[in-house]
């Protein structure tokens, strides 16, 4: 179990630590908490955040509950700045030590090793942007009337 914990393999203990940064941060950010604590908070999100290459769709998901809170986006970007900052400054030197073997991206390929070089490059440029995008749609409909049903660019009657 604690190998499991240490290297990775565990799924459900990898979604428990990021549950609980995700709304460890953004308690403090709803208490307007700006000192050491805020600061512990994202610095633990941000090596949350740098554990898995799947959880780059989490900064989004978190800057629109921020936006939603009213806050404004300021306060939102400079809230989440030091979390990103630290899953960089974690990621980035493992990359460029080996690009070739970067374990997120050999990953990736090894799961693509079906498909000919040039469309598995694509698809491990595509799939993680699309993730993005997603991430980023707004998925609230204009209208409070409960005939409409929710797309994420027009509600439909």
């Amino acid at each position: 179990m604690l190998d499991d914990f240490v290297v990775g393999y565990d799924y459900s203990i990898n979604t428990l630590y990021i549950c609980v940064a995700v709304f460890l941060f953004l308690q403090t950010y709803e208490e307007n908490e700006k000192g050491w604590r805020h600061i512990l908070v994202g610095v633990f999100l941000g090596v949350a955040l740098s554990s898995r290459a799947i959880y780059v769709v989490i900064p989004p998901l978190v800057m629109a509950y921020m936006l939603q809170n009213g806050k404004g986006i300021i306060a939102a970007l400079r809230s989440l700045l030091l979390p990103i900052l630290t899953a960089v400054a974690i990621t980035v030197p493992y990359y460029l030590y080996d690009p070739a073997h970067f374990t997120p991206l050999q990953v990736a390929a090894d799961k693509l090793d079906f498909l000919p070089p040039e469309y598995a490059r694509l698809l491990m440029l595509l799939l993680p942007t699309l993730a993005l995008l997603i991430a980023c749609i707004d998925l609230s409909c204009v209208s409070p009337s409960p005939g409409y049903f929710c797309l994420p660019v027009l509600p439909v009657p």
